[in-house]
């Protein structure tokens, strides 16, 4: 944001190289998970195609190759906790529930054969900030020399800092995953004292909850748990939340239409344009996203992340341009519109999507891919191809 002030009078050419310079910087915990899991399923070799069950059950044996399974406990150690719905205590993570993982896995291994593996664009997003560095640094240059050293102090600061602003979500995940582990053993006891009928009904009750029922072992919790389980299925039947809050808790609605029909107005939040089909998901285990498919979900969490660096573009119903989908998007410079209301439900699996990240339109066709009047029906556009026109 600082750089983009610094160039906004700059001709556009120029802007956009200041867009470049927070993709793809180091140290960023959310990317560097991405680019492990990558080098995982890049190991697991064609075993990955095989049947999900079967996989897995190949890695508890330690049955795969020596290579793969110390990556697999590296993957494990360091992100294991981490997976979609990561700040809520009941959620097991990719450890307590690892067919996530071998799915994302499959995911990318067929986009690494298409030549659109996560690394090599990860590299290639490197690569196009540094070049963006040494060509702005000359504009600065001829600007003055003090214009220039402004402009070095500043990305050095982008570049050193820029990747740790995922640190502090990693530390209150890996708090979340020691409050699970806690519970859950307080969940054991209860479970063998017959007050809870198995230990994960621990989390439909409260810490005074917990602590009464084991203060007391001939406290019943079972109905408590059924209440508590009741309140919490009514609150996740809601599934419409505000597009946008900024940070005065002021709640903005976008115009959902554009000018033209077929057109959806969001908030653009990482610049470029990109086409391809829409791929809806709920969950991301849900469906398979392939290289160039535009992906269109509800909101994100780092479990989500492991699909941006196979989509050529993210629709988002809710969020802003703090939101982690938005700031993970621009890190892999990948066209993303936010605070889309019902983009879920607007937008059909398959239908051909077109977005522009700068100006946060969306447009969309009311056919599938499969349909003989989609506009690209002979071809996928690789995302590549949008990025180039971009750069």
């Amino acid at each position: 944001m600082v750089m983009r002030g610094m160039f906004a009078g700059a001709p556009d050419d120029v802007r956009a190289l200041a867009d470049r310079l927070d993709r793809a910087l180091p140290n960023n915990r959310t990317t560097e998970m991405a680019l492990c899991l990558s080098r995982l399923s890049s190991l697991a070799g064609p075993a990955v195609n095989e049947e999900i069950a079967a996989l897995e059950e190949r890695i508890r044996q330690k049955a795969m190759p020596d290579a793969f399974m110390a990556q697999w406990d590296l993957f494990m150690k360091l992100y294991g906790f981490r997976g979609p719905g990561e700040i809520d205590p009941a959620s097991p993570g990719y450890a307590g529930e690892p067919r996530l993982l071998l799915a994302q896995m499959r995911t990318y291994r067929a986009a690494s054969q298409e030549g659109q593996g996560p690394v090599k664009r990860f590299a290639e997003e490197q690569s196009r900030r540094e070049e963006a560095y040494q060509l702005l640094r000359e504009f600065c240059r001829k600007k003055g020399r003090l214009w220039e050293r402004l402009f070095m102090r500043t990305y050095t600061l982008i570049d050193t800092f820029g990747g740790i602003r995922e640190d502090h979500k990693y530390y209150l995940v890996l708090v979340t995953s020691r409050v699970r582990t806690r519970a859950l053993a307080a969940g054991e006891r209860l479970a063998s004292r017959g007050q809870i009928a198995r230990a994960q009904d621990v989390f439909c009750l409260s810490v005074s909850e917990i602590q009464s029922a084991l203060d007391d072992p001939d406290m019943r919790m079972q109905s408590t748990v059924a209440n508590n389980r009741a309140w919490f299925a009514g609150m996740n039947r809601c599934r419409r939340y505000p597009p946008v809050i900024d940070s005065s808790g002021r709640i903005l609605h976008p115009p959902l239409r554009g000018e033209d029909e077929g057109d959806i107005r969001g908030y653009g939040v990482s610049a470029g344009t990109a086409r391809g089909p829409a791929r809806v998901l709920h969950h991301p285990a849900e469906k398979e996203v392939h290289p160039g498919d535009i992906l269109v979900i509800s909101a994100s969490d780092p479990g989500w992340t492991p699909l941006f660096l196979t989509a050529g573009g993210v629709i988002l119903e809710v969020g802003g341009l703090l939101q982690h989908g938005s700031i993970i998007a621009r890190e892999y410079g990948i066209p993303c519109v936010v605070g889309v209301p019902r983009a879920t439900e607007i937008i059909g699996d398959g239908q051909w999507v077109e977005i522009d990240g700068e100006s946060g339109i969306v447009r969309y066709t009311h056919s599938s891919l499969a349909g003989e009047d989609s506009p690209e029906n002979d071809a996928r556009l690789p995302a590549a191809t949008e990025r180039a026109k971009r750069d």
